[in-house]
Parts: C-alpha cells; sequence; structure tokens
C-alpha cells in the first residue's frame, strides 16, 4: 500500500471499533485491526487520528475516576506500538513537511515518563520533530536547550503536585530567556488544572495529549497565517 494513493473514506462502523478497542485497552485486537485498515488501503495519518482519539477517551476515563493507572500505562502501549507500525510508513512524508520542532521532558522531581511519551509518539507521528530531554529535567536545562535549539514550543510534564514549584520556577526562567516568544511554553500532567496554571503561568495547559498535539498544530499553522 502507498500512502500517495487517493485516500480511501473509512467505514463509520470500522472506524468505531477501531477506536473501542483501543479505549477497551484490547491490546492485540486494536493493532490486529488498525493493520487490517491500513493493509486495505486507508489513509496512514487518519488512522494515526482515531488512535489518538481512543487513547484520548482512557485519559477522560482516568480523570472520571474509571480508569486505574494501569489503563494509562496499557494504552501508553498500544500508542507506542500503534505508531511504531504507522511510522514506518511516513518518513518521507514526515520530511517533506515537517511541521515543527517540540522541546519535550519531565520537570525536576518527577521520574514519570508515560505522559511525555504518549505525546511524544504522537507528535512523531503528526510530523512533528522532538527533542526529548527525559525525566526530573532541572529549570535551567529546559532554558540552556531553548536557547540552543529554538523549538517551536516548549513542553514539560508534571505529575507530581510537589514539583509544581519547580515547573513554576521552570516556566519563568524560559519565559525571561525567550521575552518574545507567544503561545511557546506547554505544561501537562495530570496534577494540572486552570487554577493550578494561573500559578504556573504558562501559555497553554493540558491533561490530553490528543488536544495538546491539536493545538501545536493550529498555533503553528496560525502563526505561518
Amino acid at each position: 500500500m502507498s500512502d500517495s494513493q487517493p485516500k480511501k473514506e473509512i467505514p463509520p462502523a470500522e472506524k468505531a471499533l477501531l477506536i473501542e478497542l483501543i479505549s477497551s485497552l484490547q491490546e492485540k485486537d486494536s493493532l490486529r485491526q488498525l493493520k487490517k485498515l491500513h493493509q486495505e488501503g486507508y489513509d496512514t495519518e487518519e488512522l494515526l487520528t482515531y488512535c489518538m482519539e481512543g487513547v484520548r477517551r482512557v485519559g477522560v476515563g482516568f480523570e472520571k475516576g474509571e480508569y486505574y493507572i494501569s489503563a494509562l500505562i496499557m494504552a501508553g502501549e498500544i500508542m507506542r506500538q500503534s505508531a511504531e507500525y504507522l511510522n514506518s510508513f511516513l518518513p518521507t512524508v514526515r520530511s517533506a513537511k515537517e511541521l515543527g520542532h517540540i522541546l519535550l521532558g519531565t520537570i525536576k522531581g518527577d521520574i514519570h515518563d508515560l505522559g511525555k511519551n504518549i505525546l511524544k509518539d504522537m507528535l512523531i507521528c503528526n510530523g512533528f520533530k522532538v527533542t526529548d530531554l527525559g525525566v526530573d529535567v532541572p529549570p535551567q536545562t529546559f532554558v540552556e536547550k531553548a536557547l540552543e535549539l529554538e523549538p517551536d514550543f516548549v513542553a514539560i510534564s508534571c505529575l507530581l503536585t510537589n514539583c509544581l514549584g519547580n515547573l513554576a520556577e521552570a516556566v519563568e526562567m524560559v519565559r525571561k530567556a525567550k521575552p518574545q516568544a507567544k503561545d511557546l511554553i506547554i505544561v501537562g500532567g495530570n496534577c494540572l488544572d486552570e487554577l493550578i496554571n494561573d500559578h504556573v503561568k504558562a501559555d497553554r495547559w493540558f491533561t490530553d495529549a490528543a488536544l495538546a498535539v491539536q493545538f501545536c498544530k493550529d498555533a503553528l499553522e496560525s502563526k505561518k497565517g
């Protein structure tokens, strides 16, 4: 199958099944359905959006108390395998239209990488270049790398409330280093909400990786304007 072929419209029932299999954490069946649809000639990037939707629904369920953290881990693994499979069909497409560059890392004091890795996979599959600094990243490192690499966005993950001070410090330091940048600093993590971000003062905050990816795409389109 070649992604240069005209797009075939995915039947609604097949689309719904893929999303449902992922959101219900049926790893083998979801990957089997993904590969079947791709081999039948359906668009690689469109299939990616449905994988993202399935993972997004798990995240929403977790926030509502319907899932435990183990479900997020499983959803992350399904997304990783889906991205790995779809990525093998995307390199030439991505190099031709790479959207932008994201500097990504988890803040100092926090060694969780699940949300960060899900976001990374989604960004890469959507055509972004990602520089991953890993976990337990000091605020100064975000500043140094932001100045060195000139990314379009600096995305900082934080899952622990006792690391919010470090998160706020990183946001402040990056902003002082790049005062003219608009919509540069994105923060994410299940400990965040509107009130907390009023303290952290990031340009945008997300608990949903799919929404963060969409924001990056829309913001860059707006800048190109």
